[in-house]
């Protein structure tokens, strides 16, 4: 899944170890989907202030 997959397209796959939840109703992963972004102890949330934005980079770059 992507934030945008049609005529603006967003490529972002998930980092080997980030979490992520499978939903398969037939039981087929092969038929299921993947839903990345889920925060974890490991990998805690990027900021605590309200009305945050906050994009960090694997190489220290922080937007905000």
């Amino acid at each position: 899944m992507a934030q945008r997959a049609g005529a603006d397209q967003v490529w972002d796959p998930p980092t080997e170890g980030e979490p992520v939840m499978v939903f398969s109703p037939s039981g087929q992963f092969a038929n299921g989907g993947v839903v990345i972004g889920i925060y974890s102890a490991h990998l805690p949330a990027n900021g605590n202030r309200p009305g945050l934005h906050r994009r960090t980079y694997a190489d220290g770059t922080v937007i905000e």
